[in-house]
């Protein structure tokens, strides 16, 4: 068993209502995260069901990680109690937990709840390929409006902007339009 810092022992141990855990790469939030739902699971006074929960991350490989180590403690504890149906439930209940990505969380709230939102329940997601195609087109219509306007005198501040990159070749512009989005999309607030 781990020892904890006094703060991982804070969250573990922490009850009462939702909880947001941010901490730097590498810290131990996903050990954090599997003791805290595993002790949820397997405290027989106040179980929470497997299936109650909702752990959202950033990035599917630790979506899939959370999901493996949170599985591979219940059968640790299974394999100490073979004929425990508690924790045979819970091992099924844990395949309904909704241990996703963000992106992957509010696609299924929004595709559950498409009629409500006046939305196709035919909706799907964006993958990466479609959303460079998307953003590239995008970027480019703009670039052209942004020249036409430049070139009727009614925009001067797209006109100097481009003389910075070079007019042959909006290629400069473009990728540091890009490079500054990318930026933007990474931060809280942008």
């Amino acid at each position: 068993m781990p020892r904890w810092t006094e703060q991982q022992q804070a969250v573990i141990d922490a009850r009462g209502g939702g909880l947001l855990v941010s901490a730097a790469a590498g810290s131990g939030k996903t050990a954090v995260l599997t003791e805290r739902i595993t002790s949820r699971i397997l405290d027989r006074e106040h179980p929470v069901e497997a299936s109650r929960f909702l752990v959202v991350t950033f990035t599917r490989a630790a979506a899939a990680e959370m999901r493996t180590r949170i599985r591979a403690r219940l059968r640790e504890a299974l394999a100490e109690n073979p004929g425990d149906t508690f924790l045979q439930r819970q091992m099924l209940l844990l395949g309904q937990a909704k241990i996703c990505t963000m992106d992957s969380f509010f696609h299924s709230l929004v595709r559950e709840n498409a009629p409500q939102l006046g939305l196709s329940p035919n909706l799907r997601g964006v993958d990466d390929a479609m959303l460079t195609k998307m953003t590239t087109e995008t970027l480019r219509a703009l670039l052209e409006e942004q020249y036409l306007m430049a070139d009727h005198g009614e925009n001067p501040d797209f006109a100097e902007l481009t003389g910075y990159f070079g007019v042959e070749n909006d290629q400069a512009l473009s990728d540091e339009i890009l490079s500054l989005y990318t930026h933007l999309r990474s931060i809280p607030f942008p």
